[in-house]
């Protein structure tokens, strides 16, 4: 579902918990990282594509419709079993901000 899991260290027997928030990150970046590729780059749509199937699936499977954030399954800490599979502050935040994106001209607060 384009989700990536929590981490990239482990098996293929591994159950992972999926990481939305780290998704909504890779939006962003995907996002930065079209607004600088020349437009005849070959890889524009694959990212084009990756973003709007990452942006359907978030909203269409992970919106944390009654929780206490805006996307369920994120990861805080796995290593130590904190905040394990539930909303954190920067997934909602970089979901936020993939929305902006995408709906208009962004400018980052540093310039």
């Amino acid at each position: 579902d384009f989700i990536c899991y929590w981490d990239l260290i482990f098996t293929a027997e591994d159950n992972q918990y999926r990481d939305t928030s780290a998704a909504a990150i890779a939006v962003c970046g995907l996002a930065e990282l079209l607004k600088l590729l020349p437009l005849t780059d070959p890889m524009r749509p694959a990212y084009g594509n990756a973003i709007e199937l990452i942006m359907r699936n978030l909203r269409e499977r992970y919106f944390a419709h009654a929780q206490d954030g805006l996307l369920r399954e994120g990861v805080y800490n796995f290593g130590r079993n904190m905040g394990i599979n539930e909303p954190n502050l920067w997934g909602d935040y970089f979901y936020f901000e993939a929305l902006v994106r995408l709906s208009r001209v962004w400018t980052p607060y540093f310039c």
